[in-house]
Parts: structure tokens; sequence; C-alpha cells
């Protein structure tokens, strides 16, 4: 189901999710993990909302869940803001790879206890007639520092019949220049049907759910309502091998098309750690179309 366009515990199975347990991010930046997820956590507000404006984005609830606390159950669900860790951060990337596991598995369980709510798996998407303000972004990139040159390494190596990747219009409005029922749509719940890409940028599941199925229950789930709604085409950016191996398995008779790739071992990025940008982290990420 679509979820609400307030939705606090989104951005906490996002952040929860990509710091202590990415098979990239977690890995690059294997220590001072609290301080890391407090700060993605935070960043990761306008990347969240706008996505949730849109109405595109989709989560999965727990129907069967037994809140924790009477206030919880109150409202439907709480995050408890109160990890304890100070946002702050090395933008390097960290060497001791291997260190601190039980120090990782710890944090992962605290924050994860923090959230009592029934969300436990997001899927997260836009109209790509609407891009992102990169500007907005750069808390993002500033708690997760590989994050800007895996962008940079993928749209160099995007054909240019799929360029720009995100899209950007072509005349920028300038402040206080858009007209008033656009300023009014702003933020509308209902589901926009008439654009022809969505552009996919986060996909999620809550640790204790996990192995469920759930990633890949939301990707069908959308490339049939996508295509239900009009769109032709769905991008993303896959960081996970997992994503990967759903997102090229569309159903028929969805097509799915590997743009590009690479390897993070054959880039060559400066970083302040030993390793460079990726801390001497091996893995493949890659860049998706699905055809509807």
């Amino acid at each position: 189901m679509p979820i609400p366009f307030f939705s606090p515990p989104t951005p906490t199975i996002v952040a929860h999710s990509n710091v202590f347990h990415s098979p990239l991010f977690a890995n690059v930046y294997p220590l001072a993990q609290p301080a890391r997820y407090t700060a993605t956590l935070r960043a990761l507000d306008y990347l969240i909302a706008h996505q949730l404006a849109h109405g595109t984005s989709l989560g999965v609830y727990d129907t069967e869940y037994q809140y924790r606390t009477d206030e919880a159950r109150r409202v439907e669900g709480l995050f408890y803001d109160d990890a304890g860790a100070e946002a702050t951060v090395e933008g390097k990337g960290e060497s001791g790879a291997g260190e601190g596991a039980a120090e990782h598995k710890d944090a992962s369980t605290t924050a994860l206890h923090t959230m009592d709510f029934p969300l436990v798996s997001v899927a997260m998407a836009y109209d790509a007639s609407r891009p992102l303000d990169p500007a907005k972004l750069a808390p993002l990139m500033e708690a997760l520092p590989c994050f800007a040159p895996i962008v940079h390494e993928l749209d160099a190596r995007t054909p240019a019949a799929l360029a720009p990747w995100t899209f950007v219009p072509s005349e920028p409005e300038a402040e206080g220049e858009k007209k008033e029922d656009e300023r009014e749509n702003e933020g509308a719940e209902t589901l926009v049907t008439s654009g022809r890409v969505l552009m996919r940028q986060a996909t999620s599941t809550r640790r204790d759910y996990e192995g469920l199925g759930l990633m890949k229950g939301l990707a069908r789930y959308m490339m049939l309502e996508a295509a239900r709604c009009g769109y032709e085409e769905i991008r993303i950016d896959a960081f996970n091998g997992a994503v990967r191996r759903v997102w090229m398995d569309a159903p028929a008779p969805a097509r799915s098309v590997l743009v590009a790739g690479f390897n993070t071992r054959d880039v060559e990025c400066e970083g302040d750690g030993e390793g460079g940008v990726f801390n001497g982290v091996v893995y493949d990420i890659c860049r998706m179309q699905v055809v509807l």
C-alpha cells in the first residue's frame, strides 16, 4: 500500500538498513556507526519527504504487529529518537573493517529497539518530471561520502540515449516564480499517473523482517502499479546485490535492462582512508532500467 505522506518511520528504516547492514556502506564505514546512523537519519529528511509527496512510494505493514508501549499503540506507531549518538562523523573511509563486530551488533539492536511501528519495508519512488534538488542532498552526501562518487561513476557509464539519468529541468524556475496552483499541489498525496519515468531511490526492509521476500514483493507490485498508472519505465541504481537480482528479473511483459555498472576495485577515487573513498571494499554497483 502507498506510504502515508507524513511517515516518520520511513527514514529510520532506510538509515538503519544502510548504515548497519548494507553490504556496501556498513563495510566502507564500520566504525562510529551510531553517530553515522544519526547523521544519515537526519540527512534523509529531504530525500524521503520528496518521494512521499509524490504518492508513488510503497510500504509493507505488519497487520499483526504488537506494540511495545501503550503510547505507540495510541498513535499507531512511534520512533523514539533516543539513540544517544552525536551526529558527528568522519567523512573519510575508515580502517579496521574487521573491528568492533560486537559493538556493531549492539548499536544495530539499540537503534532497532527505538522503532515501535508496523511499517516494516519500503520502496521509495518519485516522478522524474519533478527531480531532486542536488543542493538539498548535500547532508546525505556528507553522512555517506562515497555516495556522490558512486553516482558520478554511474553517470559517466550511462549511455547518452538515457542521459540525463535523473532529469533536470531545462529551464529551472527562479525562486518565487512558481504559479500559485503549482505551490498548492506540492506535497499532494494523489498517485501521479501522467508521468513517463518513475525514479526509484531507496529500498529497505527492517532488520527483524528480512528474509521474508518483502523487497521482491514490493518490487513486483511497484512494476505492476507503475504500468497500470501509465508509466513507461522505472529507473533504479542498486548498491546491493539482492536488489540487482530482483530488478534484473522483471516479470513479462516488463523487461529489465542493465544500463551501467562498475566494481569498486576498478575505480580510482581519492579519499582520506587508506583504501580510498571505498575503504578497500570490493563490490559491484549497477544502474538498471525496467521497461514496462
